[in-house]
């Protein structure tokens, strides 16, 4: 027989109508009275009529039990569907269900109250409330059931529960009075886990804490531009309060100084999603300029629109002081150069006037009648003469250098004839210490280059005078040959000596002006200490280099390299 349903609550047996069948009990009842009052009847004395009628009350009395038991059976699994329901919907909510009892003991809960807490639900049950609340806690709890006691109200609150393992887990717990079967107050409680949003609330806490600790201006707005949230440090900075500058626009801070053209680039930027950096000259309340350097960022909702803009700044104005301070002592700086260049290139050129008239009467007289002492007299006039025409030329080379008045020639130049003019010198040099001095030039290099003969000679003739000055005993070499490095056709002219050597710290500072391997006034070899630096500069000139590889005690080498 099919089920009832509300759309159709009559059955297909219309026999079993409630009003028929009371009609029918009443009236079986009625007849069985009767006959148990009245003579007993055999079945075989009944009248047809009397045995049918009595048959008849039987079917419907069958029907009727028929119906009744078909009922039974069918409330009976209906109640166990829903009893199977209402256990499944109990054990498998999304949260944790108990009933607690009027002294505190746990008398039912579900699975999820059980894996909440890491335990069974038979271990659960039987046990006390406050045995699974944090001990720091649990007078939460005792506040609650007292407001619940008192009140009759719902109440809820937020503590820390203590798993089976005594890992601490923050849970949602609202509680319901209510009774038992018996009628004993009984309190239904809700459990739900809420730790992901305790330590996304500490975050945003400790987001929140460092925003408004930060010794930078935060600043977050809307869309359109207007503020809705400033921290503290914006207060300092700017002069205005937060909420004078809420739902304020950004621009109430400039100073006026920056033009139009600047805001619009910064707000193409960010409004193309694109992030911003740059600087603001702004204004404070009280009138006062301050600078700002800004980072400015979209933020972008789920579907990429923005829905706020933020802004990072830091005050920088002592730093743009300090800038502008740096600026105008470097400008003095090197107007102090400058100044210092030209009075050095006008007093060298005063100097050597003079020096050269000096220079060219002592070799003048040294064509005159002299006795041994008065030719001796006339040649140290003579060499310390010509070692101060050097000294002044080394001068007014580094002031032309300094003032980037140097000029540098090109024109053909005999590659033997310059080999051989600039080794002249250091050969006779090195003959009068007894040093050995070999001059090479390799098969490969060509027969004539272009560039500056007189500063090539300088800066040969340089590298040689200090090999050999820096040598007292072994030899001096001076070899030239061609070589390549990053597609560059070069011309090395390499000086190796067997002197002194250079420390690895005065290396760092060997081509310094003014500054020479041993800088100590007991030096025991004089010169400017301008003689590198120059060299350096002039092959830098020339589009070259200088390089030196040396170690105390064993010699350097010097490598002049030339671009062909």
């Amino acid at each position: 027989m099919d089920q009832k349903n509300e759309d159709n609550p009559t059955p297909e047996v219309s026999v079993g109508a409630p009003c028929a069948k009371a009609l029918l009990r009443q009236k079986a009842e009625a007849q069985f009275r009767k006959r148990e009052m009245g003579p007993a009847e055999k079945l075989e004395d009944l009248t047809p009529e009397a045995r049918g009628e009595i048959l008849h009350e039987l079917r419907v009395h069958q029907i009727e039990m028929e119906m009744q038991n078909e009922e039974l059976l069918q409330a009976h699994a209906e109640l166990e569907a829903s009893r199977a329901l209402y256990f499944d919907l109990y054990d498998l909510a999304p949260v944790g269900y108990i009933t607690v009892s009027g002294s505190g003991m746990i008398l039912q809960a579900n699975l999820t109250a059980a894996r909440l807490l890491g335990t069974t639900r038979t271990a659960l049950v039987k046990t006390p409330l406050a045995q699974h609340i944090l001990s720091k806690d649990q007078d939460i709890v005792y506040r609650l059931r007292k407001a619940l006691i008192e009140t009759g109200e719902p109440q809820q609150c937020d503590l820390r529960m203590v798993k089976k393992h005594g890992a601490a887990t923050w849970t949602h717990l609202e509680a319901t009075a209510a009774q038992d079967d018996a009628g004993s107050p009984v309190c239904r409680v809700v459990l739900g886990d809420i730790s992901v949003r305790k330590a996304a609330e500490e975050d945003l806490i400790n987001l929140r804490t460092a925003v408004e600790q930060s010794a930078c201006t935060v600043i977050i707005t809307a869309p359109d531009g207007s503020i809705e949230y400033a921290n503290l440090a914006t207060e300092k900075t700017t002069g205005y309060t937060r909420a004078e500058i809420a739902g304020e626009n950004p621009r109430i801070f400039k100073s006026g100084e920056q033009d139009a053209e600047y805001y619009r680039n910064l707000w193409t930027t960010i409004q193309s999603g694109n992030i911003w950096r740059g600087e603001f000259h702004n204004r404070r309340k009280d009138g006062s300029f301050y600078w700002e350097s800004a980072t400015i960022s979209p933020v972008l909702d789920d579907r990429g629109e923005i829905h706020h803009f933020i802004a990072v700044k830091e005050d920088i104005t002592e730093r743009k002081l300090m800038e502008a301070r740096l600026a105008e002592a470097l400008r003095r700086a090197e107007a102090s150069a400058v100044a210092k260049s030209e009075f050095l290139s006008v007093v060298s050129h005063e100097l050597r006037t003079p020096l050269n008239g000096v220079l060219g009467f002592a070799e003048l007289l040294t064509y005159t009648p002299l006795d041994k002492k008065q030719k001796q007299f006339a040649e140290t006039i003579s060499a310390s003469g010509n070692l101060l025409l050097a000294i002044v030329n080394d001068i007014l080379d580094f002031s032309s250098i300094e003032s980037g008045k140097l000029a540098v020639q090109t024109a053909p130049i005999s590659l033997s004839e310059l080999v051989g003019q600039s080794a002249a010198a250091a050969r006779k040099l090195a003959a009068d210490k007894g040093l050995g001095f070999v001059c090479e030039v390799a098969s490969g290099a060509p027969e004539q280059i272009a560039g500056d003969a007189r500063r090539i000679r300088q800066i040969l003739t340089n590298i040689l005078g200090n090999a050999v000055k820096f040598t007292s005993s072994g030899s001096v070499a001076f070899r030239v040959a061609p070589s390549s490095e990053k597609g560059w056709q070069l011309l090395d002219f390499s000086i190796e000596d067997t002197g002194i050597g250079i420390s690895p710290e005065t290396l760092r500072r060997l081509f310094v002006p003014f500054t020479q391997a041993n800088s100590t006034n007991s030096r025991p070899f004089g010169g400017t200490g301008l003689g590198l630096a120059i060299s350096k500069r002039l092959a830098e000139a020339m589009g070259g280099g200088i390089t030196v590889t040396s170690a105390l005690g064993k010699g350097s080498v010097f490598t002049f390299q030339l671009p062909l």
